[in-house]
Parts: structure tokens; C-alpha cells; sequence
């Protein structure tokens, strides 16, 4: 990977507008259009059933954080479901402020190690929440660009990703923060499950 001088941007730091930009224009242009991209892994159910699998196996030894997996587990139809009605582009697959790099008035979105078809807003749980202004520029952007899905439809999604990508960091997070921090992030997949 080349080098790309300036600063790694940290959680809480604002997100470029050129990487939301980038972002909308890369997901408008592959939305249901990426037939030419099948060397990039898509993310089907069969994903989801062993990002599923590997998220209650490793709170396993945590009985609060099992508990409400198991929870989970039992509301996992409206995982499955609504990724079944969400349309797919390309994702870079790990979208975090750890991989943006700032400088100067430039921004670059690094690590496409994790690209793969799947719901475009897998690519914005980690950098926006739906009431700031990082994800109305989002939505403006995705529209400018000539988006099909609407921002309605948009904002269920973001809750549906806000609990997948909890489900893939929740490994990490137990490992590094042991049982506080696997409950903490269970509840949390839980409640945006909850919502769908």
C-alpha cells in the first residue's frame, strides 16, 4: 500500500467531507450493479449466520453477555430478513476514523482488505449517527449521485447495520474489555435489533 501522509483521524473527530462524498458516489454507481465485481466476496446470509455464530461463541465464557445473545439469537429473523430487502453495492468493509487519513484539505479512506458486496450502510455505522451532519451530507451526496434507495429507507438500514457491526467487533471488544465490555456491546446489539 502506497504511504499517504497526515494525521489518522480518531472516534470522535469529524468525518471528512470527501470521504462521505467518495462513499456515496462508490455505492451509488455499484447499487445493484456489480456483476463485473465477482472477485469481491458478497455478504449473503451465510455471512451473517457465522458473524452471528462467532459473536455468541465468544461470550460464551460471560453469562450476562450469553443471556442477551441468546436473545438476539431469537430475534435473528429480522437480521436475516432485512438484509434479504436491502439492496447491494460495494463496500470497503471497515469503514473507521483508524482508517481515514487526514491532511491538509485531502482525506483517504486506507485498508479495502475487508471490500465486499453488501447494504452500503454497513460502510457508515462506525462514522455516523442519523441525527448529525455526517449523515445528512451522506444522504445529500447519495442522492446527488443518483441513489435508488431513499433516505426513509436509509435510516431503517442504519439501525440494521449499527447491530451487524457491533456482531463483528464484538470479538475484539470482549477480548479487549472482557465481561463489562461484552455485555455492554451485546445490549447494544440487542437494542438495534430490537428496532428492526
Amino acid at each position: 500500500m502506497p504511504f499517504y501522509a497526515g494525521r489518522v483521524l480518531d472516534f470522535g473527530d469529524v468525518i471528512p467531507r470527501l470521504v462521505l462524498s467518495m462513499l456515496a458516489q462508490i455505492h451509488a454507481h455499484f447499487e445493484e450493479n456489480y456483476s463485473d465485481l465477482d472477485y469481491v466476496p458478497v455478504a449473503y446470509a451465510d455471512h451473517l449466520s457465522r458473524l452471528l455464530e462467532t459473536a455468541t461463541q465468544c461470550v460464551s465464557g460471560f453469562p450476562r453477555a450469553a443471556r442477551i445473545m441468546k436473545d438476539v439469537e431469537n430475534y435473528s429473523d429480522r437480521i436475516f430478513s432485512a438484509l434479504s430487502e436491502t439492496p447491494m453495492t460495494l463496500l470497503q468493509g471497515d469503514v473507521h476514523p483508524g482508517n481515514i487519513i487526514q491532511h491538509r484539505e485531502t482525506a483517504v479512506l486506507v485498508d479495502w482488505g475487508n471490500a465486499r458486496i453488501g447494504p452500503r450502510v454497513i460502510d457508515l455505522a462506525n462514522i455516523t449517527a442519523t441525527t448529525d451532519d455526517a449523515w445528512a451530507y451522506y444522504v445529500s451526496e447519495s442522492e446527488r449521485f443518483g441513489a435508488r434507495i431513499g433516505p426513509d429507507r436509509m435510516l431503517r438500514e442504519h439501525v440494521w447495520a449499527s447491530g451487524v457491526v457491533n456482531m463483528m467487533y464484538l470479538p475484539a471488544g470482549t477480548q479487549a474489555g472482557g465481561e463489562k465490555v461484552a455485555a455492554s456491546m451485546a445490549a447494544k446489539i440487542l437494542r438495534f435489533v430490537e428496532q428492526l
